[in-house]
């Protein structure tokens, strides 16, 4: 049995991974997001008749969990191939967020034309992928309202050279594949408007800096819940010295996900509904998420609450794990707090009261646990072709596995409401 036959009640996901990558504009705020979507069930036990179809399934289940974990409303930017842009498949989907991207292998041949002309007719908005010149992309270039241009290892006066003639004609300017603040920099200059690459998920080091007195309090608070040994005395009193806390607790036992008739409105109940362990866990990734002050950081809240509940949620088959679901679950919370804080994870993790394996895997030495690092950054960057077989090694079913990563994102949306 799998731990998610544990909870019959609980809302039942679809077997598809969904990654999203952020995307930016110069002023750091989210405008987007492109998806990525990967159905967990085999080829061989899906049956596809072929790619598209395959294609088309994957895209109706892991679309509305997309939109379920959105924290508000953003542009989704959604990758289409040949086939489908030419059974103008786009349609089917809300205009009003979708962003349609055409990759870059698909012929402009006079039908998809016709297609994708009467697709963006329809209220949707172009986006072509990973321009760098081609010319026989000009026919989608010429009707598109956004270009990405792959940035990645082009020289200032390239990365300017491929900007001019879109911009020449009003059409917006996207950076993919930013790496580094001397390529967001360039970009920038030659007129981009939006950004998107592994720069903006990683820290931003200054030696010296020092974390906002607000941000020092809540890792002194995190630090303190992350020892198992606090008893229900202590985690009552740090929720009734911090109001925003306990009513946060209260609204969340009984929103409608809980399914309960009778009313929780007391700390004391609270506890004894929740339970001591599950409660601690919750208090610290509400604390977590409260130290992002920026949409960027907000992004990385979600991502580590994700982190958390996932590796928990794995630690719950036997023998695939060499510590605890507890343990698990705070390897996750803490694993994006350099880029939270500013400040290197060595830093960090010297202040952190975990397992020293754990403490190696956050500073990316060695160690059972940074595989499964590893394993969450492939996902969360769509990287399929190297994640999945990680999981037939610990002999887990992916359509189990995607199902708990589905799961993860919708608890970790939850808790940032």
């Amino acid at each position: 049995m799998s731990p998610l036959d544990e909870n019959p009640g609980e809302h039942v996901f679809e077997p598809v991974f969904v990654a999203r990558q952020p995307i930016v504009d110069g002023e750091s705020r989210v405008y987007g997001y492109e998806l990525l979507f990967r159905s967990g069930v085999s080829e061989t036990t899906a049956r596809m008749a072929d790619a598209d179809t395959a294609t088309s399934k994957v895209l109706a289940d892991g679309l509305p969990l997309a939109l379920e974990i959105m924290l508000e409303p953003k542009k989704l930017f959604i990758n289409f191939t040949q086939e489908l842009l030419r059974k103008k498949s786009p349609l089917a989907l809300p205009s009003e967020i979708c962003v349609v991207e055409i990759l870059e292998d698909v012929a402009p041949d006079p039908e998809v034309l016709a297609a994708c002309r009467d697709i963006k007719n329809a209220g949707y908005l172009i986006a072509v992928d990973d321009f760098v010149g081609q010319p026989e992309l000009a026919p989608f270039v010429d009707m598109a309202d956004i270009v990405k241009v792959d940035v990645l290892g082009q020289p200032a006066a390239r990365i300017a050279a491929l900007a001019g003639p879109p911009l020449s004609r009003g059409i917006s300017l996207l950076a993919e594949k930013v790496e580094d603040k001397a390529t967001y920099d360039t970009a920038r200059e030659a007129g981009f408007r939006y950004f998107q690459g592994y720069y903006f998920s990683r820290p931003e080091v200054v030696s010296g800096r020092k974390p906002p007195i607000g941000v020092v309090s809540r890792v002194r608070l995190l630090r303190e819940l992350a020892h198992p040994d606090n008893d229900g005395d202590r985690l009552e009193a740090i929720l009734s010295s911090d109001p925003g806390l306990s009513f946060r607790l209260l609204k969340y036992l009984n929103s409608a996900a809980f399914f309960r008739l009778d009313k929780i409105t007391s700390l004391s109940h609270a506890m004894m509904v929740m339970g001591q362990n599950p409660l601690r866990k919750w208090l610290m990734a509400v604390v977590l998420s409260d130290m992002a002050h920026t949409p960027l950081g907000r992004e990385i809240s979600f991502q580590s609450l994700t982190r958390a509940r996932f590796l928990e949620l794995l630690s719950g088959y036997p023998g695939r794990m060499s510590h605890s679901p507890d343990s698990m679950f705070m390897l996750g919370l803490f694993s994006r707090m350099d880029a939270l804080m500013g400040q290197s994870m060595a830093e960090v993790a010297a202040r952190l009261p975990l397992d020293g394996d754990l403490l190696a895997a956050l500073r990316g030495q060695p160690s059972q646990p940074g595989k499964m690092l590893a394993l969450l950054t492939d996902l969360e960057h769509g990287n399929w072709n190297t994640a999945l077989p990680i999981f037939a090694d610990m002999k887990i079913d992916p359509a189990d596995a995607a199902r708990q990563y589905a799961a993860s994102l919708a608890w970790a949306k939850d808790i940032l409401g």
